[in-house]
């Protein structure tokens, strides 16, 4: 069972750019190989070391599996943003941390683990339709095994 940690964050507003995608495997390196390119462009950095990948998950997501998958940095101010990118106000919330170690190719697994086993058990529910990944110091490569990254989602207490 997982052991997630727990941390209160502020609200983060993040520029990055977004996909409408239902999860084909090809859409997150060429979004990422995109944002990249352009992440020189984003003006007001917070933490240049710190990336995130948001996914938004509206109606679309239960009725056709598709959502919003969004790499990102936190910015200062919106006052610039780049042409063709987004932005987006991350709201307070408290989070549950998960860490997975060893590379991307655990992300689906973490994922499902999370969702279909660890929340419907514990006694938190989602605050925002929206998740994290965290890609800081630690990210090594996508392949290498001492990478250490980051799932965060935000919880409230379950409704009695």
């Amino acid at each position: 069972m997982l052991s997630p940690t727990f941390i209160e964050i502020g609200a983060k507003k993040v520029i990055g750019c977004a996909i409408y995608t239902s999860g084909i495997k090809t859409d997150f390196p060429n979004i990422w190989d995109v944002f990249i390119k352009r992440v020189k462009d984003i003006p007001n950095l917070v933490n240049p070391t710190v990336t995130y990948a948001l996914e938004f998950y509206g109606q679309e997501f239960n009725t056709e599996g598709k959502w919003f998958y969004m790499p990102c940095v936190e910015v200062g101010s919106f006052d610039e943003i780049p042409m063709l990118m987004v932005c987006k106000t991350i709201p307070a919330s408290r989070y549950a941390v998960f860490s997975l170690t060893g590379g991307v190719a655990g992300l689906h697994d973490l994922f499902m683990e999370i969702y279909k086993e660890w929340l419907p058990h514990s006694s938190f529910e989602l605050a925002f339709d929206f998740d994290m990944e965290v890609y800081d110091e630690r990210f090594k490569g996508i392949d290498n095994p001492e990478t250490v990254m980051e799932v965060r989602i935000p919880i409230r207490d379950k409704a009695v």
